[in-house]
């Protein structure tokens, strides 16, 4: 119920359930869960409220209410699985924001209120732009790890196909039909992944990479042709 809900498209749902998978053995049977929802929700949310609080100066009704809209949009769009990785690591990045905010407190009260043009301002924006760098390599981080999954799955798939294509003398055809249809499920899944990040900022060539790697699918499909 919650991957339906934090990850409500095919592909998020699919990044959610194997980042589930893989935390299985924390803190059975909740651990999983804490590092699914706890964490990433902790620093998303406080990251949205840094933004509107201090960068945007806004009160704190506006500041609740964008911050919910932003987390919420986050969700619809799919994009929640990019914070699964910033939750593992959610304490070392409250430090640093945490640290950020005592100076810049610090310089509210050096300021004497630190209008738009203080240096609440400057220093704030300074620690808001190193947040959004670190998410911004967080994304490649993710973009090459689904790409790493891309090439092991097609090289599966090409033994698959090899494998059907020129059969083993004894092997059941039955059982490499199945092996080979399981490869291309699995490549085609990966493939669809890549293309969930293409709406990311500053991911590089990301529609180049994954139609080079469906057109690669397609030419491997035709060679097989009817024996699949």
């Amino acid at each position: 119920m919650l991957v339906q809900f934090l990850c409500p498209t095919s592909s998020s749902a699919s990044l959610c359930q194997n980042f589930i998978s893989a935390h299985q053995s924390v803190m059975p049977p909740f651990g999983q869960y804490i590092y699914f929802l706890f964490f990433p929700t902790v620093f998303l949310l406080l990251f949205l409220w840094i933004v509107f609080k201090d960068a945007v100066h806004a009160n704190k009704g506006i500041s609740l209410i964008a911050t919910i809209a932003v987390y919420v949009f986050i969700i619809i769009q799919g994009l929640y699985p990019i914070f699964l990785a910033l939750g593992e690591l959610w304490i070392v990045v409250i430090f640093i924001l945490g640290f950020f905010y005592l100076i810049v407190r610090r310089f509210r009260g050096e300021g004497g209120g630190g209008g738009k043009g203080g240096p609440l301002s400057g220093l704030g924006g300074g620690a808001i732009s190193y947040v959004g760098r670190k998410v911004s390599d967080v994304a490649v981080g993710e973009e090459r790890r689904i790409i790493g999954s891309i090439e092991r799955r097609m090289d599966t798939l090409e033994k698959a196909a090899h494998n059907l294509e020129h059969p083993p003398s004894g092997t059941d055809v039955a059982r490499l039909q199945d092996s080979y249809r399981q490869a291309l499920a699995e490549a085609e899944t990966a493939v669809k992944d890549l293309m969930q990040f293409n709406s990311i900022g500053n991911l590089k060539d990301v529609t180049g990479k994954a139609k080079h790697y469906a057109d690669q699918i397609k030419t491997i499909s035709k060679k097989v042709g009817g024996r699949g």
